[in-house]
């Protein structure tokens, strides 16, 4: 019991550390100081800076996903969640600091490291295919839809890593995309999307970039 209350404050700590000097400014000295415990004894929860760094990505990224599904359930169609997945996947993650810098600010080498950001992105793609494949069950999106699931993460990925784009971009994109997905798309709906694309162009790096 002693050791997950001292790990738990090790992780909290360690997350606000992290949070206001990087990963690379952050020593184990550093964190030790913080969390009241020498470098000896926080080896012996974790091996070294990057396992520890790991394990906050792990934390932040369940929970962007926990927040992420909260937010999609609470809308009435699946046209509506995944609209919602493009538009607002940015601002959430902006919510959990080291895993949005881990991911769109950063260039990781350490294995670590790197395995942690890629099982997150993983069980993303997996939930984007799940809301998918029951937007197919229930009669809302086309049956081709499921097979669109990596194009619409990387999408979504483009949105999150340009700086420059706005709500207002990702608010297109979404349109554009569930104008293509929805079973019963609107006509005129899919002319005005069309009409648009022809006058704007948002300030979005290609997906294939990525």
């Amino acid at each position: 019991m002693k050791k997950d209350i001292v790990r738990e404050k090790i992780i909290q700590t360690s997350t606000q550390v992290f949070e206001t000097h990087g990963f690379e400014k952050t020593t184990l000295d550093d964190l030790g100081k913080a969390v009241g415990l020498n470098k000896t004894s926080l080896y012996y929860y974790y091996a070294n800076k990057e396992e520890l760094f790991a394990e906050l990505i792990h934390r932040q990224g369940s929970e962007f996903l926990e927040s992420l599904s909260k937010k999609t359930g609470k809308k009435k169609s699946f046209k509506a969640s995944i609209s919602m997945y493009i538009t607002e996947k940015k601002n959430i993650l902006e919510k959990f600091k080291i895993l949005f810098r881990s991911r769109y600010q950063s260039e990781f080498v350490q294995q670590p490291i790197i395995k942690a950001i890629n099982k997150i992105k993983k069980a993303e793609q997996q939930w984007v295919k799940n809301l998918l494949m029951e937007g197919i069950k229930s009669g809302e999106l086309k049956k081709e839809a499921d097979k669109l699931s990596s194009i619409l993460f990387l999408i979504s990925e483009s949105l999150c890593r340009d700086e420059k784009n706005t709500s207002k971009d990702r608010e297109f994109f979404a349109e554009f995309m569930m104008s293509g997905l929805a079973k019963k798309a609107d006509k005129n709906a899919k002319k005005n999307v069309l009409t648009e694309t022809e006058n704007s162009t948002p300030s979005v790096k290609n997906p294939a970039e990525y």
